[in-house]
């Protein structure tokens, strides 16, 4: 599949924290998941239609600011050259080419 989707000139994008907000379990879960689990590169799943995404989104957001963390687009956090994939979606870039 990557192959196919590379060939297109597409590129694989892959969450490594799911933010779960479709569960509609709360702002605190959303915000206590979200928050635990992101870390510097994180790409972080929400869905536009959670019933508590958008009040928990600034809640999420100050913490990422007390923690120095700085929301980015996609483009800034991924590989267009020398790369692989590793078996949990994560790009490393490969050093020397």
């Amino acid at each position: 599949m990557l192959s196919t989707i590379a060939g297109l000139s597409y590129y694989a994008i892959q969450w490594d924290v799911d933010s779960l907000d479709w569960k509609e379990r709360g702002i605190e879960d959303i915000v206590l998941r979200v928050t635990e689990k992101t870390r510097p590169g994180s790409i972080i799943l929400f869905h536009n239609n959670g019933k508590y995404t958008a009040a928990a989104l600034p809640l999420v957001l100050q913490n990422f600011k007390e923690r120095n963390l700085h929301v980015v687009p996609i483009s800034q956090l991924i590989f267009y050259e020398s790369y692989i994939i590793d078996h949990e979606g994560r790009q490393h870039q490969i050093k020397g080419r």
